[in-house]
C-alpha cells in the first residue's frame, strides 16, 4: 500500500518538475542559457567616447547606405550642402541641426559583444551597417564608424568602430538619424535667407518685357543706381515672401526643352552674406514652373507660390522722388520735402477766397 502512494505522489512530482524546468529555459532569471553575445568580457569598458569630434570642429559626414551610392554633407563657409558627384544641394537643416546635436561627442551606454561572429546579431556587419564617417578637416575622417539597428528601447543604437570587434550600445539614437536618403537630405528652400542682410538685389519684369531693376541697401534704404529711393514696401515685401519660398519637388534629370530654362537669364538676383542667390523661372506644367537655383538645380513650383513675384508691380517699383503725386482731395503733392506746402502746384488759397 505504502508503494502505490508514493507512485501515486511521484507522478505529479514529475511534472511538477518539468514545468518547473521549462519555466527556467524559457525565462532563464539567472541568465545561463543567454547567448554570449550578452555576455562580453566583464573587464571590457561599457562607456567610451564614440566620437572625440566637437561640434565646432565638425566640418562633414558621409553617409555610406547599403541600398545607394555614398553622399557626403559638408559644411562650407557656414553653410551645410549635401553633395554626391556633381549634384550639390543646400542641405535640409533640420536634419543637419540634429545630426550635430547627437553625433558630436557620442558616448556609449554598455558593451553588448566583442565577439566578430555576433556583429551581424545587431546589424553592424558589413553586409547591413550604415557607414557613418565624421570630418573634422581634411580629408581623413575622425571617426569612422559602423551603425547597426536601435536598441529594443529606442533609445539608442548599436554601433562598431572601423576595424574593431566591439559593438557597443550608443546613448543616442543614431540609427534613426542616418536612415535618411540622399534626396531627404537636400532642402527645398534653396532660397532661403535674411531679407535685412541682403546687400542688392535685382529683379527682371515678370512678364519679360523691358530691363531689370537693380537695387542697392544704403543707409537703410533701396536705393536706385542714380541714387534715387525705390518702393521700400514693395521690394521689402517681395524679398520676405522669396525668403519663404519653397520647392514642391525636385527634377534631377531636367529636359532642357520642357523646362524653358536654357539660356534664360535669372529672374531674380540676391546678393548677400552666404553669397548669389538666383531664382530662374522656365515653363510650366500643370501649373507647376520649373525652377533652377544658383547651383543649378532644377525644382518644380507651384504657380500659386511663385505669385508674390509673377504678379509683382513693376512698374511701381521705382518712382521719381520729385515728381508731384495725387494727393486725396485732388491736391498735387511732392514727395520730396518735410514743409506740407513744398510741391503744392496751383495757387495757394487766401484768406480772401475761404468762404
Amino acid at each position: 500500500m505504502a508503494d502505490k502512494g508514493i507512485k501515486r505522489l511521484g507522478l505529479p512530482l514529475v511534472i511538477m518538475l518539468v514545468l518547473v524546468a521549462v519555466a527556467v529555459l524559457a525565462t532563464d532569471p539567472f541568465g545561463w542559457f543567454k547567448p554570449a553575445a550578452d555576455h562580453p568580457d566583464e573587464n571590457a569598458p561599457k562607456e567610451i567616447k564614440l566620437c572625440s569630434v566637437t561640434a565646432d570642429t565638425l566640418t562633414g559626414f558621409e553617409i555610406d547606405q547599403i541600398s545607394d551610392e555614398p553622399f557626403q554633407l559638408l559644411k562650407e563657409g557656414g553653410q551645410w550642402f549635401v553633395v554626391r558627384g556633381d549634384a550639390r544641394y543646400k542641405a535640409n537643416m533640420e536634419r543637419i541641426d540634429k545630426l550635430i546635436e547627437d553625433v558630436p561627442g557620442l558616448m556609449s551606454s554598455g558593451l553588448a559583444t566583442n565577439k566578430a561572429d555576433k556583429q551581424a546579431t545587431f546589424e553592424v556587419d558589413d553586409a547591413q551597417a550604415i557607414r557613418l564617417k565624421v570630418f573634422a578637416g581634411g580629408e581623413t575622417p575622425a571617426v569612422d564608424m559602423y551603425v547597426g539597428k536601435a536598441t529594443p528601447s529606442f533609445d539608442g543604437a548599436f554601433v562598431r568602430l572601423a576595424n574593431q570587434d566591439e559593438v557597443y550600445r550608443a546613448a543616442k539614437n543614431i540609427k534613426s538619424l542616418v536612415g535618411f536618403s540622399f534626396r531627404d537630405f537636400r532642402s527645398k528652400e534653396p532660397w532661403k535667407f535674411e531679407p535685412a542682410t541682403l546687400a542688392s538685389v535685382t529683379i527682371a519684369p515678370p512678364d519679360g518685357e523691358g530691363e531689370a531693376l537693380t537695387f542697392t541697401r544704403a543707409e537703410g534704404f533701396w536705393k536706385t543706381p542714380e541714387g534715387t529711393n525705390g518702393n521700400q514696401n514693395l521690394i521689402t515685401e517681395l524679398l520676405d515672401k522669396i525668403s519663404k519660398l519653397k520647392a514642391n519637388d525636385f527634377v534631377d534629370e531636367p529636359d532642357p526643352e520642357l523646362t524653358g530654362l536654357e539660356g534664360r537669364e535669372p529672374n531674380l538676383v540676391l546678393d548677400g552674406p552666404e553669397g548669389e542667390l538666383t531664382l530662374t523661372i522656365g515653363l510650366d506644367e500643370n501649373s507647376q514652373y520649373f525652377v533652377q537655383d544658383q547651383d543649378g538645380n532644377v525644382y518644380k513650383i507651384s504657380e500659386y507660390n511663385l505669385k508674390p513675384y509673377r504678379e509683382l508691380a513693376f512698374a511701381e517699383l521705382t518712382f521719381d522722388d520729385t515728381a508731384p503725386v495725387a494727393a486725396e482731395g485732388g491736391d498735387e503733392l511732392s514727395n520730396a520735402g518735410e514743409n506740407p506746402d513744398e510741391g503744392i502746384t496751383g495757387d495757394l488759397p487766401s484768406d480772401a477766397d475761404e468762404g
